[in-house]
């Protein structure tokens, strides 16, 4: 999760970079143009401008979102398959009053 996360950063800062000089200037010229302006008057490296901090804030947070989400998984998938047992049963069995409800 944080070498995904790091890598989306690391890829999309060039865009957000343009965004923001952009947002700044209150202009609304085309991306590319905000690339070309950006590359003319600062070079290349500028597009890279808090690509460290940005990596920073984001590796760490795509890890606990993913590890969170695989564990909650994990955590839950025995339930889930209770749940789904339970249902079959009870479609199974007329004594059921939720199916009894149902007209099953």
């Amino acid at each position: 999760g944080s070498l995904a996360g790091a890598a989306a950063a690391a890829f999309t800062t060039p865009l957000d970079v343009v965004k923001t000089r952009q947002q700044l200037a209150a202009g609304s010229g085309a991306a590319a143009e905000g690339v070309l302006s950006v590359v003319r008057s600062e070079g290349a490296a500028a597009l890279f401008a808090g690509v460290v901090p940005r990596v920073a804030r984001v590796a760490p947070a795509n890890a606990i979102m993913i590890s969170t989400y695989e564990l909650g998984k994990r955590t839950l998938a025995p339930l889930r398959e209770l749940a789904q047992s339970r249902a079959e049963e009870c479609a199974d069995d007329w004594h059921c009053p939720i199916c009894t409800v149902n007209g099953r």
